[in-house]
């Protein structure tokens, strides 16, 4: 009998050491923390210039009114965007297969690896840097009225968005795992 005692008191310590070490489940983000994702999430999508790139004020030039002028204009932005972009991508497929071979190396060159990927970050980032200031001369191009309609879409968008993480959020707290109620535990006999 005291064999069984010790070996179930054993065994119940075993099954509650690997409990023991677990990590207490996170907070769930607060409204601070939420508005800190959404912005975010907002730069990481191009912040207040995306609302203003060639190419969507070109998709909306009916809704927006523009004028045959603005369009040609707007064309040639988009065009001037999709230029650097391409030479980004150029340089990342050209540079991209020697970062990997350099990476499969038992010990790779620091050396060659930073000067690799800092060629590719710095024409990405020319990209980016084209089509922010693509964006800034494309909103310059628009009347104060085109300007007041691109930030109403621009509110819409933000106020969907700030919507479906509050949805999620919702949904996060949900599914989050609860003790089980006393009246509700397993009776063993």
């Amino acid at each position: 009998m005291r064999a069984v005692r010790i070996g179930l008191t054993l065994a119940a310590l075993a099954g509650a050491a690997p409990l023991a070490g677990q990590q207490p489940p996170q907070e769930r983000p607060g409204p601070e923390r939420v508005r800190v994702m959404m912005e975010r999430m907002a730069q990481r999508l191009g912040g207040p210039a995306f609302d203003y790139s060639p190419e969507r004020l070109i998709a909306r030039r009916e809704a927006l009114g523009l004028t045959p002028e603005q369009v040609q204009r707007l064309e040639a932005l988009a065009q001037e965007v999709r230029r650097a972009r391409e030479a980004a991508d150029s340089v990342a497929r050209a540079r991209g297969p020697q970062v990997e071979q350099l990476w499969r190396e038992a010990a790779p060159n620091v050396d060659q690896l930073r000067s690799q990927a800092e060629a590719i970050l710095q024409a990405r980032q020319r990209a980016e840097i084209a089509a922010l200031a693509a964006a800034a001369q494309a909103k310059a191009l628009l009347t104060a009225e085109q300007r007041g309609r691109v930030a109403g879409w621009a509110d819409v968008r933000r106020g969907l968005m700030e919507r479906r993480m509050r949805g999620m959020e919702r949904m996060r707290e949900h599914m989050r795992p609860r003790a089980p109620a006393p009246w509700r535990r397993s009776r063993r006999p």
